[in-house]
C-alpha cells in the first residue's frame, strides 16, 4: 500500500506539479478558461492550494475548494494531477476521501464542471459520490463540460 501525504503547496510545489500535468487536465484548463499556460499557473500562485504525493516522493496533484463568489457557503472544488493519479488510484482516491471530508465540513455543497472528454475525472468525480446536473459549452471555444455538485451534510 502506498503511502500519501498532503500539505500547504509552496511556490515550488505549484511549478513541480504543473510541468508534468496530465494532458487532459491543462487541457481543461485551457479550454474553460481561454487563459495561456503562465495565466493558468499565475492564478494558481495567487490561490490557497494543497499538494499531495506518494511516501517522499514529489508532489502529484494540486486541489483545493474555495468559495465561490457570492455565495461563500458553496465550495468550488477542483483537483489537477499528473499521470500518478492514474498510476496510483487506490492511494489518491483514499486521500481524496479524506480531504473531501474535511471540505466537506467548510461548505453546504461542492461544486465545478469537468470537461466531458476528461474520463479519468468524471470517474473519480462519480467514485468520490458527486451527482452530475448537465452538460453546458464553457469557455471561448463553447467546450463540453459536465457540472457536478455534492451536497454535504
Amino acid at each position: 500500500t502506498n503511502k500519501t501525504f498532503v500539505r500547504v503547496a509552496s511556490e515550488e510545489d505549484i511549478r513541480s506539479v504543473f510541468k508534468r500535468l496530465r494532458t487532459e487536465d491543462i487541457r481543461e484548463c485551457r479550454d474553460m478558461t481561454g487563459a495561456s499556460d503562465e495565466e493558468i499557473l499565475t492564478g494558481m500562485l495567487d490561490c490557497f492550494v494543497l499538494t499531495g504525493g506518494l511516501d517522499d516522493g514529489p508532489p502529484e496533484v494540486l486541489f483545493g475548494a474555495d468559495p465561490v463568489p457570492f455565495y461563500p457557503e458553496v465550495g468550488n472544488i477542483w483537483l489537477l494531477g499528473t499521470s500518478a493519479i492514474e498510476e496510483y488510484p487506490r492511494a489518491f482516491h483514499r486521500t481524496a476521501l479524506t480531504c473531501l471530508r474535511e471540505f466537506e465540513t467548510k461548505f453546504s455543497s461542492l461544486t465545478n464542471f469537468a470537461d466531458s472528454r476528461n474520463e479519468v475525472h468524471l470517474r473519480w468525480i462519480k467514485r468520490l459520490g458527486f451527482s452530475f446536473l448537465r452538460e453546458v459549452p464553457l469557455g471561448p471555444r463553447s467546450t463540453p463540460f459536465r457540472e457536478f455538485v455534492k451536497i454535504c451534510a
